[in-house]
């Protein structure tokens, strides 16, 4: 009834657009105004679609007590391309449409009034634009409906599989729309800003043709030359071709701020250069170097060009505590007390002294986590360009979309993957390097990797932990670091690990309690000679690697797999071994008495751990055994369709990928019934990207389902992958034939390893339990945090002068006693997110967004009025905003807040009601698709609540792939031998994508 109740709401609001506006807004539109008549036109198809689907709804409706099925007639009617080709026509002319019938709104004063009467008298009271956004809208609000039927849909439910299937055509519907959205978006805002801002430009850069707006930020440009040094501000927006600066001037026309363009520079985004280390980065190393064994302070000669109070109080705080400690040492000395100089006095000062630097070190660290340096082409070579963004997030997000825009226009990725029919102009990633990882003066074969986390200064740096087979020495491991902000592979580490080959290898959480190898993060690593070894995940530098333990298994392990404080070994000997912690205080793990599940005759290959049913999936021959991990007993077995032996399984959404091994063919199961449900064939991949016919039949060697991605590992080296429906209620069918990339491996593929690229974590909380001491600091850091969001005054959006000296820092406001029933609540939640996050596995694919709609679909979601005049008209501003709008979207992100699926969601055409309106578009627009930014108000000393005042989206959909294999090989070009002098030995690739 819900869904009947929508669906007529919504026809008549289309009938209202048709009947009550289409012919006075033809009339006065004008003929050369053509977006708004296509609209109007295909609104029209849309309206029939949708009559014709509520015919069929209402009849379902009527017999539902006597069948139970809905989700076929979503698919039947949602399916056709012509509902496809009307919406998609409707959605690119949207933007445009809208800005035209604004146009028509200031200058013609009969439309206004027409417009407000028309609103005025609506029982809704809903505006054109309204009315006219809910097409945008519609599909979003079909997935949200369907997603809250499958919750309460049971599992045996004749048309619980239709509804799945329908959310994946929706969703397929839905994610086109929002990328046409989304890329006309983008189109049109660099056409505006292009006309902004003709002065300075040459020719060549005025040319708008396939440039697009990736991001634009408000920044302050550090002036080197004074003390307190100065700053100017700047917006500088990022197209994906070109880096332009703009000194923005504001006046004020009928209570609407009006954006004028400077032009400063605009430099070819090829000839722009990111240094990692800039002046401010020096300064604070110099600071770093303060020991405390002199008296003499650190003001030196480099600071004069870098100099600011920040620092300048520092410097006269640590030498100020370093003649505390002399005086406290000679007042020691006094042989009589006097009543005013006192040891306890003294010592009292230095704790507040002390309080009082560490306070100051954050500052200097917030300030330096902030800062951008740019190398810019000059007359005389490159000159450095030092900008401050406006939040350390803010800094990493556009530093990533500036090294992947500067990939997209490396020659190495015009080229870089076989995408079949023109299916899409975007790439399925962008190939950053490749990494040889020998080390030995003999050959190494890749074996096989996990994923993990090691602390570097206050963040966890991603590295993969490669086994390679050396002859002459056995198992030898390579720790890479996977360094996401400069795009590159590093080799930090290698040692000889095993006597034998390493057949597999899995990360186990520490509890951080006791002084066994149980308490610290431990890597397990299984050998062909039926053995165990257990190394220390961090190691103290210098020191040499010592296994912390090595115990025999009574066959050969093929895999590991760690899930709720146990580990599962698939043996080839058709049996699983189920190892426990011991139930005390420091939870040893008890390596002597495993329990043994026996399921075959035949090797078991696979586990894959199940959440949703608590229990771990085995394959053994073409059967999947379910085994229950509560009881650690075998539950039930399934044999699939296929045959042969199954090697990889993979899961996502509601389906099971499975390949079997030496097949070119990967089958995928329904995850509920095992049913088969698609085949796909990839045996002729290779002959489409190699030059020669010697290319041998392509099969599968490894699997990854990443967001949005299904990547396939072949046996000749080649990557393949299928754009693969997002959302975790949908069945992952895939349609047509792979993208290949021309950049591969000369041997088969080993693995495909995932990262996230915003994954930041304490570098001393790395462990799965924390002490309670630990947990309760990090409690305080965030508490105080979600203080400073409360209590942080909006800003208003007054006239500025372009330069301004930096103000004096604010800070951090205290928690208060009338916060006491959310910081319980906070802290409840804080503890939950603390346990999964301070892990070392670094697969952050499974902790999935908490509102998948608004992560996928947000150019779609987000179309507000508000949003619409910062991505179009971007040289007008509303007067005011409110930031507090912003400060409460990154406190419920910082808390964990799991509550962005609404049950209530199939109630609202995601309503912009004239009481709501404002707000929602004023929360909707701080995720604005373009990811516009409103006029920072911050200074170059940041305060500690600066960061939040714009609140900056999370980077997380930015994912780095990692493949492992044999050399490196690129297909579309002649093998060059000087690439690598061994060929065919152990070496890393690196991609990385957007979803």
């Amino acid at each position: 009834m819900r869904h009947f109740l929508s669906e007529k709401s919504y026809i008549e609001s289309l009938q209202r657009i048709i009947q009550d506006y289409e012919c006075p807004i033809l009339e006065m539109i004008g003929v050369q105004k053509l977006k708004i008549r296509n609209s109007l036109k295909k609104l029209r198809e849309i309206l029939n679609y949708h009559h014709m689907f509520q015919i069929e709804l209402a009849e379902r409706v009527n017999c539902w007590d006597e069948n139970e099925k809905i989700g076929d007639i979503f698919m039947a009617s949602f399916s056709k391309s012509m509902v496809f080709d009307a919406y998609s026509i409707y959605v690119n002319n949207f933007s445009a449409a809208m800005e035209e019938i604004k146009n028509l709104k200031r200058t013609r004063q009969s439309f206004r009034d027409f417009l407000k009467q028309k609103e005025t008298n609506s029982p809704d009271r809903l505006s054109i634009f309204g009315l006219m956004v809910k097409p945008i809208q519609r599909f979003p609000q079909f997935i949200m409906c369907l997603q809250d039927m499958l919750k309460y849909t049971p599992k045996e439910h004749v048309d619980r599989r239709a509804l799945q299937l329908a959310v994946t055509v929706l969703e397929n519907l839905a994610h086109k729309l929002n990328e046409h959205k989304r890329e006309n978006e983008q189109k049109f805002a660099a056409k505006q800003i292009m006309s902004k801002i003709r002065e300075g430009l040459t020719k060549h850069h005025l040319t708008t043709h396939n440039k697009f707006l990736i991001r634009q930020d408000d920044m302050f440009h550090i002036v080197n030359q004074s003390q307190p040094m100065k700053s100017k501000k700047r917006r500088i927006f990022m197209l994906n071709d070109t880096l332009i600066c703009v000194n923005v001037m504001y006046r004020d026309r009928d209570g609407e701020v009006t954006e004028r363009y400077k032009h400063k520079w605009t430099v070819p985004l090829r000839d722009v250069d990111l240094k990692v280390n800039s002046s401010i980065s020096n300064v604070h190393n110099s600071l770093s170097l303060w020991t405390g064994d002199s008296v003499s302070t650190m003001r030196t000669d480099s600071f004069e060009n870098d100099s600011q109070e920040a620092y300048e109080a520092l410097c006269n705080m640590k030498h100020d505590y370093q003649v505390l400690e002399e005086i406290s040492k000679l007042v020691g000395s006094l042989k009589c007390p006097y009543e005013i100089l006192t040891e306890e006095l003294l010592s009292e000062m230095q704790r507040d002294l002390q309080c009082k630097i560490q306070d100051k070190h954050e500052q200097i660290n917030l300030v330096d986590g902030c800062s951008i340096e740019l190398l810019l082409p000059d007359k005389s070579g490159k000159v450095s360009v030092l900008l401050q963004a406006s939040s350390p997030s803010a800094k990493q997000n556009w530093c990533l979309d500036f090294q992947i825009a500067k990939l997209a226009l490396s020659p190495q990725n015009q080229q870089g993957w076989n995408i079949p029919d023109r299916q899409t102009e975007n790439l399925p990633a962008y190939f950053v390097s490749s990494l040889p990882i020998d080390v030995s003066s003999d050959s190494s074969q890749v074996q096989c990797a996990v994923g993990v986390y090691l602390p570097s200064g206050n963040v966890g740096v991603p590295h993969v932990w490669v086994c390679n087979t050396v002859p002459t020495i056995g198992g030898q491991v390579s720790i890479i670091s996977v360094q996401t902000s400069q795009n590159i592979l590093t080799l930090t580490e290698s040692f000889p690990a095993t006597s034998r080959e390493i057949t597999c290898v899995e990360k186990i959480p520490g509890t951080g309690m006791g002084t066994t190898f149980s308490s610290v993060d431990t890597v397990w690593m299984a050998t062909v000679d039926k053995q165990i070894y257990i190394y220390k995940l961090c190691n103290p530098k210098g020191s040499q690697r010592e296994a912390l333990k090595v115990f025999p298994l009574p066959a050969m392990a093929l895999c590991l797999r760690y899930t709720r404080e146990k580990l599962f070994a698939a043996l080839d000997s058709g049996s699983v071994l189920i190892f426990e912690r011991q139930q005390d205080e420091e939870g040893i793990w008890d390596t002597n008495n495993p329990q043994i599940v026996n399921l075959d005759t035949k090797p078991v290959t696979c586990l894959l751990e199940s959440s949703s049913d608590s229990c771990i999936l085995a394959t053994a021959s073409n059967t999947i055994y379910v085994i229950n991990q509560n009881t650690s007993s075998l539950q039930s077995s399934h044999k699939l369709s296929g045959s042969g032996e199954v090697e990889h399984i993979v899961p996502t959404g509601v389906g099971l990928w499975v390949s079997y091994k030496d097949s070119s063919i990967i089958h995928l199961y329904h995850i509920e019934t095992l049913d088969l449900l698609q085949e796909i064939n990839i045996s002729s991949a290779g002959t489409r990207v190699s030059q020669t016919d010697s290319v041998k039949e392509c099969t599968v060697s490894c699997l990854l389902a990443s967001r949005g991605m299904l990547w396939i590992g072949t046996n000749v080296g080649l990557l393949l992958s299928f754009p693969l429906p997002r959302l975790r209620d949908g069945v992952p069918i895939v349609s047509g034939r792979p993208y290949v990339a021309y950049h591969g491996h000369k041997g088969a593929i080993k693995f495909l390893l995932p990262f996230t690229s915003a994954f930041q974590t304490k570098s001393q909380s790395h462990l799965t339990s924390m002490q309670q001491e630990s947990f309760d600091d990090q409690q305080d850091v965030f508490l105080k945090v979600e203080s400073t969001l409360t209590h942080s005054p909006s800003t208003e959006r007054g006239s500025e002068s372009p330069e301004n000296k930096c103000p004096s820092v604010n800070k951090t406001s205290e928690v208060s006693s009338s916060d006491e029933p959310f910081s319980d609540q906070f802290q409840k939640e804080l503890k939950e997110k603390l346990t999964q996050r301070y892990r070392s596995a670094p697969n952050l694919l499974d902790i999935e967004d908490d509102d998948d709609m608004q992560s996928l679909y947000g150019s779609l979601m987000r179309s507000t009025e508000h949003s619409l005049s910062r991505t179009q008209s971007l040289y007008k501003r509303p007067l005011r905003e409110n930031n507090a709008l912003g400060t409460r979207s990154s406190t419920l992100f910082i808390s964990g807040s799991q509550n962005g699926n609404n049950n209530n969601t199939c109630n609202s055409d995601l309503k912009v009601e004239s009481k709501s309106r404002k707000s929602n578009a004023e929360i909707l627009s701080n995720k604005s698709s373009v990811k516009s930014k409103t006029r920072p108000s911050f200074s170059y000393h940041m305060m500690t609540s600066m960061s939040f005042n714009n609140h900056e989206e999370n980077n997380s959909n930015s994912i780095i792939i990692v493949s492992g294999g044999n050399g490196y090989q690129c297909w579309n070009e002649k093998q060059n031998s000087e690439l690598n002098s061994r060929d065919n030995d152990a070496n890393l690739l690196f991609w990385i994508y957007k979803h």
